[in-house]
Parts: C-alpha cells; structure tokens; sequence
C-alpha cells in the first residue's frame, strides 16, 4: 500500500496541530500557517464542477510518516 502526501492550502484549526507550545513547528509561511496534523483518522471530501456536472470524492484516510512538503506535488525534490 502506497502513500499520498495531502496540502491543504486554506483555513485549518491550529488545534489539530501535532506539536504545541514554544517548541512547535507552526509557523507562517507566505502569510499562510504551516504544521504538521495531529496523526490519526481524517474525513476527507473534495466537491469539483466540471460541464455543469457536480462530482464528490469523498474518502477516510490514516496518518502515516512521509516526506515535509515545500509546496510543491509530492513531497521533497531534492
């Protein structure tokens, strides 16, 4: 079984950062917060248009290990 690195780019509750406090990772980037999501179970749904038709995917994911995204599809380039 594979893994996919998620990005969310919009509004996200700082309370399901994983880290709190001074130490935490949290921080702003391009005015936008960044972290890492507390592990566990996650509902997901994405509603699209496309030719007038709506479509909904909507699926339920566990939190794995994986690579820091850096803004870009796919996790680290380098």
């Amino acid at each position: 079984m594979g893994y996919v690195v998620l990005w969310h780019c919009g509004p996200f509750p700082l309370s399901q950062n994983a880290e709190s406090g001074i130490d935490s990772e949290a921080g702003l980037v391009n005015q936008r917060s960044r972290f890492r999501d507390k592990d566990g179970k996650y509902t997901i749904a994405r509603l699209d248009r496309e030719s007038g038709n709506y479509m909904i995917l909507p699926l339920v994911a566990d939190t794995t290990k994986g690579p820091q995204p850096q803004g870009e599809y796919g996790g680290r380039t380098s």
